[in-house]
């Protein structure tokens, strides 16, 4: 299966891993999956979103109903496809980002969701949660892939770098 990733080229610990890793990037949340002593790890997202409380109604919903769903916390972001990763560039990260191809290498859970689930106000975060846990799709869906799992990036090498300026030499 491939997938459409957006990436920072300018976070360095990102560019660091993914040359250590050979453009492979392991989800969060499967790392706690597999190594439960790990449960304080934390991805990029968890630790700086400004919407820990949608969030966690989100993944409450998650939990007590749809467990057999990826968490949202800790996974990987996709796209299905090249144009959706253009836009959510544009729209989430002003085209800051870079769009690499990936293929799914190992997935525990995987799932489609329609993110402008996530646009819904507070009074409706319970309602959303379970539309988008359920795979309903709105009107105008904006679709992500969420990966618990493993994903081999193509293209990663121009932008792997060792921390000091070290280039991949890979």
């Amino acid at each position: 299966m491939f997938v459409y990733h957006a990436i920072d080229p300018n976070d360095g610990l990102f560019c660091h891993n993914i040359s250590i890793n050979n453009g492979r990037i392991t989800a969060v949340a499967f790392a706690r999956f597999i190594r439960p002593e790990w449960d304080g790890m934390r991805s990029p997202y968890e630790v700086f979103t400004h919407e820990k409380e949608k969030e966690d109604i989100f993944e409450k919903i998650r939990k007590s109903e749809f467990e057999n769903c990826p968490p949202r916390l800790g996974s990987i972001y996709t796209f299905p496809d090249n144009e959706t990763a253009v836009c959510a560039n544009k729209r989430w990260w002003n085209g800051r980002r870079v769009i690499l191809e990936a293929s799914v290498v190992h997935a525990n859970r995987i799932g489609q969701f329609d993110s402008r689930y996530l646009d819904a106000t507070r009074e409706n975060w319970e309602a959303s949660a379970r539309a988008y846990w359920s795979g309903k799709f709105s009107e105008q869906p904006f679709l992500e892939v969420l990966i618990e799992g493993v994903i081999q990036l193509s293209g990663w090498e121009p932008y792997g770098r060792l921390f000091g300026g070290i280039g991949a030499s890979r």
